[in-house]
């Protein structure tokens, strides 16, 4: 798919930047200094990204990913310290969807019965009002920053964003909504933490859509987290044995 409109294309900075990296050509160098100049001006002129999730095209959370990885990676292939300095922008950025806090839910509704914690979660865009794991993908960034800077919000920031993802998976045994046990490894895509959705108690006296998941066991959250272990030296830092 394609997007000429937005933010979308600020993705391709990635590709481009790791090239330079890889190769040391300056045609890439070239070409990734002006994409990412060219979207991160966008960005600062209009405070938001757009477009990034390619289902909706309007203020999104995705669009600016990559001017927090395109930042680090630009930061690595030149050393100038304003990759930094603007790959940090972006990560106040996505720190504004950010959840901060945890909601009880009823004990009826499916996140109640999950025992859902929304703090460290991440909202997907102003049309999309669910929370995702799509931060997942950033963590590696995140804890990079905070190295780099010596800013441990940014450390915290990521380990919230990995006890939200990590919520949710299926041993093999998981049931939802009486439907069959879930593979293991399996996890929704979105978690409906807000009244976005069915208004009403369905006839059995269930929440239904109210404060539900999506039910769609999509393979990039496994991959995300996958990345995360991938890229972290150390586990027990993940798992809160380390400060």
């Amino acid at each position: 798919a394609h997007e000429l409109n937005g933010t979308a294309g600020a993705f391709l900075i990635l590709p481009l930047a790791q090239a330079f990296l890889r190769t040391g050509e300056d045609r890439y160098n070239i070409a990734a200094v002006r994409a990412y100049s060219y979207y991160y001006r966008e960005f600062h002129n209009t405070g938001y990204g757009t477009s990034g999730a390619l289902d909706t095209c309007c203020i999104d959370k995705e669009s600016v990913i990559p001017l927090l990885k395109g930042g680090t990676l630009m930061y690595r292939a030149t050393g100038f310290d304003s990759y930094l300095q603007m790959a940090e922008e972006a990560a106040w950025y996505l720190s504004t969807w950010q959840w901060h806090h945890s909601v009880d839910y009823p004990e009826d509704s499916v996140l109640g019965m999950m025992h859902y914690d929304t703090f460290g979660g991440t909202a997907v865009s102003t049309s999309h009002l669910h929370i995702d794991d799509f931060a997942l993908c950033y963590i590696p960034e995140l804890l990079e920053l905070s190295e780099l800077t010596g800013n441990k919000e940014w450390k915290e920031r990521a380990l919230a964003v990995w006890r939200n993802g990590v919520q949710g998976i299926s041993d093999g045994t998981l049931q939802i909504m009486d439907k069959a046990p879930r593979p293991a490894g399996s996890c929704d895509e979105a978690y409906l933490h807000t009244r976005w959705g069915a208004l009403r108690r369905n006839k059995d006296g269930g929440w239904g859509g109210i404060f539900s998941v999506s039910q769609w066991l999509v393979a990039w959250p496994c991959a995300f987290r996958l990345e995360v272990l991938r890229k972290c030296d150390n586990w027990n830092l993940l798992n809160g044995l380390l400060q």
